[in-house]
């Protein structure tokens, strides 16, 4: 039997890589075969050997109604899954800013993603409790950012800050090649 059930119920498809979620498309239509072929040998097994034929129909329509429920349930399942898939790519191809900001006080980097880059500084400026310098942006997409956060991940303090290591430091300045002191307001 198929993993996808197992890996609906304990991840949801947001978590997932689109590879991931590909693997579960793929894999709920193979447990919809599953279904069909399984149900399809339990009816011809138990006609033949225990029932007649009144009660052979009954249990065939009862399989039959079983089986539709459970297909469309599945296949709900596939296109919600199909079109996450859709949105996510959609998203990690969108082209915007890959931002790094630091916080002086703690000496932590955000590594983040905007479409709008001089909003979301902005945001982050009236958001922080501490003056923040950013250290500078880089074009580049939702993927971009992810590909970053993952080479750092060793550095990584919580959720989008990183400690401010020297080899990030230098990575940033050698990408960036710019900063400029962005103070709290």
């Amino acid at each position: 039997m198929s993993t996808a059930p197992h890996m609906l119920v304990n991840r949801r498809p947001s978590e997932m890589t689109r590879q991931e979620l590909v693997q579960a498309c793929e894999d709920l239509l193979a447990v919809i075969q599953e279904i069909r072929r399984g149900q399809e040998v339990l009816v011809e097994s138990l006609r033949e050997q225990l029932l007649g034929p009144p009660m052979q129909e009954a249990l065939k329509t009862m399989c039959e109604k079983c089986r539709r429920q459970q297909v469309e349930a599945i296949e709900g399942d596939f296109l919600r899954l199909l079109s996450q898939t859709n949105d996510r790519t959609a998203r990690e191809e969108k082209q915007g800013r890959v931002y790094f900001v630091k916080s002086e006080t703690t000496n932590l980097i955000k590594i983040g993603f905007t479409t709008n880059h001089g909003n979301r500084i902005n945001s982050l400026r009236n958001m922080s409790p501490t003056s923040l310098t950013l250290l500078g942006s880089i074009s580049g997409s939702f993927s971009t950012e992810k590909e970053i956060h993952t080479r750092f991940d060793g550095l990584r303090h919580h959720g989008e800050w990183f400690e401010a290591d020297p080899v990030l430091l230098k990575f940033i300045e050698s990408k960036t090649g710019q900063y400029r002191k962005v103070s709290h307001v």
